[in-house]
Parts: structure tokens; sequence; C-alpha cells
């Protein structure tokens, strides 16, 4: 229900400040294209921390 109404590019800029992808992200651009995995176990470990 809390997300339903929120924009596709919201959704997005909400998990680009997570750590997950922050760490995935590490040393590239915003305009490089990525092709690293973002993991269940850095996922698991930043979303049980909450």
């Amino acid at each position: 229900e809390y997300f339903g109404n929120k924009s596709s590019q919201w959704l997005s800029d909400l998990t680009h400040k997570e750590a997950p992808w922050k760490n995935v992200r590490k040393g590239l651009t915003p305009s490089t294209r990525g092709s690293r995995t973002i993991t269940h176990a850095s996922m698991m470990e930043y979303y049980s921390s909450l």
C-alpha cells in the first residue's frame, strides 16, 4: 500500500541511496553502466540491521 502510489523514479531514488547499491557502484560514475551483482548476503546484512 505505501509504495503503490510512488513513481518508478521515486522508488529508484530510494533504493539507490542504500548501502547494497552504493557498495556495488563504488568507483563508477553515475552515468557508467555497471554489471556487478548485489548479493543476497549484502541485502540481508543491510536490511536486517534496520
